[in-house]
Parts: structure tokens; C-alpha cells; sequence
């Protein structure tokens, strides 16, 4: 079973129980903070994945990690996916559960790149083309970064979409029309 299937299917099961249980965006708030923990921490990430350390030793160090930080149903998930030997995925379990959160509760998701900083009314704008360009959304949840590898212009990524407005990739695409011209000089 792929990664994506396997986050989906257990972010799935404890978005039902934190709803079940009346404590959703509790659950949701200590998931997101384990979700960017692992993912701002390469060591952690490397801890989980790794097929030398036992599972006992990945289940301490999330419990030194996050016990006492989050109540006792992400306590017992996380003891069930490091019980079931899916602690490699917990990362992504946990930005999976952060999607489908979002997505039941009508935010979008979208990523901008820039080659610099952009002020707060373009940022406005952008969110505005995401609520006008995406169904069923209330609200918009954008992350910023700048590359400035891309020149200039933008990369806007959501609900599986990129657009790619960038500099960088307008000189390739004419740098590819020029090598694959027919025309002889």
C-alpha cells in the first residue's frame, strides 16, 4: 500500500474519532504541532524511518517528545501507529489529518512561491484567486516562500494545481522553442 493511502486511511480514522469525541480541533491543534515538528526536524524524521531503532525506542522518544502536550486520544493514535509499525509515516499521517481538517472545515491550502517578498494587499489578492478558483472553500490558508532561483513572477500551488508565472520558467520554455525550432537559418 502506497505512503499516501496509508496517511489518508489513519488521518481518516482519528478525524472521525476527534469528531466522535467532540474534540476535533483540539486534536487538530496537537497534530498540526506534531506534523511541523517532524517536518522541521530531519533527525526526527530520520528516527522514525529508520529500521535500526526499535519500536520501543520511537515510542519513548514521541512520548519524551509530545507526552503531557497532547491529550490522551493523540496519546493512544500514536501509540496504535508506532503498535502497528507505521511510525515511518507519522508525518505524513499527521499532514494528511491537517488536509482533511481543513478541508471539512472549509479551508484551502495554497503555497506561494516568490523570488522576494510581496506586500500584504497582493497576498490579499492571491487569496481572493484562490476562494474564486476553488469549490466549497471559506476561507484560505497561505504559505509564503521565497526562491529566489525563480527570477521573478510567481509559482501559486492549490487543490493540485500550480501556476507557474515565474521568470525562470517563461526563459526555458523559450529556451525549448528555440532548440526545438524547425526552421533552418
Amino acid at each position: 500500500m502506497s505512503a499516501g493511502r496509508i496517511a489518508s486511511r489513519y488521518a481518516k480514522s482519528l478525524l472521525d474519532l476527534a469528531i466522535e469525541q467532540n474534540k476535533l480541533d483540539e486534536v487538530y491543534e496537537q497534530v498540526s504541532g506534531i506534523s511541523r515538528s517532524i517536518a522541521g526536524s530531519g533527525e526526527l524524521d530520520n528516527l522514525l524511518k529508520s529500521p535500526i531503532v526499535s519500536s520501543d525506542k520511537k515510542l519513548a522518544c514521541l512520548n519524551k517528545l509530545f507526552g503531557g502536550k497532547v491529550n490522551n486520544l493523540v496519546q493512544k493514535f500514536i501509540e496504535i501507529i508506532v503498535g502497528k509499525r507505521r511510525e515511518a509515516y507519522l508525518g505524513e499521517i499527521a499532514s494528511s489529518f491537517v488536509s482533511q481538517y481543513n478541508a471539512k472545515k472549509g479551508v484551502g491550502e495554497a503555497v506561494l512561491i516568490t523570488a522576494s517578498e510581496v506586500s500584504d494587499q497582493l497576498l490579499q489578492k492571491i487569496k481572493g484567486f484562490v476562494m474564486a478558483n476553488a469549490a466549497g472553500i471559506n476561507t484560505v490558508q497561505l504559505t509564503t516562500q521565497i526562491d529566489p532561483s525563480i527570477l521573478g513572477g510567481f509559482i501559486l500551488q492549490f487543490n493540485d494545481k500550480q501556476y507557474d508565472s515565474s521568470i525562470a520558467s517563461k526563459l526555458k520554455n523559450i529556451s525549448k522553442n528555440f532548440s526545438d525550432n524547425k526552421h533552418k537559418k
